[in-house]
């Protein structure tokens, strides 16, 4: 769960700096994580799980080693919408049942929703 709260704040502070130097907002990058924060904080178990799986994903293709930070536009940086969570939580389901194959090199794949 930690790298995946690391992650999380990345991707929200970069939001929040590109927010800041296009628009000139005064919103800090903690108000933002927080206002966040608050919205997930009641989820169950398994929402928070595979919105870290997701976010460690997203993490993983922006900060690739190639990308910088004025390569990654707003557009780059989406949080997972509801749907994509939904669709996840299906999905991990579906591979927890033996039903469907694991992903490859997932970066969540080690986590575990006992941590959640």
């Amino acid at each position: 769960p930690a790298q995946a709260r690391l992650a999380h704040m990345r991707i929200v502070l970069h939001l929040n700096r590109i927010a800041r130097n296009d628009q000139g907002e005064k919103h800090t990058f903690w108000t933002q994580l927080d206002s966040d924060l608050a919205l997930r904080t009641g989820k169950p178990p398994m929402y928070k799980f595979v919105f870290a799986r997701l976010i460690l994903r997203k993490d993983k293709a922006l900060w690739d080693g190639i990308n910088t930070v004025d390569s990654i536009g707003e557009a780059d940086c989406v949080l997972p919408t509801e749907p994509e969570i939904k669709e996840e939580m299906a999905s991990y389901l579906c591979r927890q049942s033996g039903a469907g194959a694991a992903p490859t090199a997932d970066p969540g794949e080690g986590m575990d929703l006992a941590e959640f």
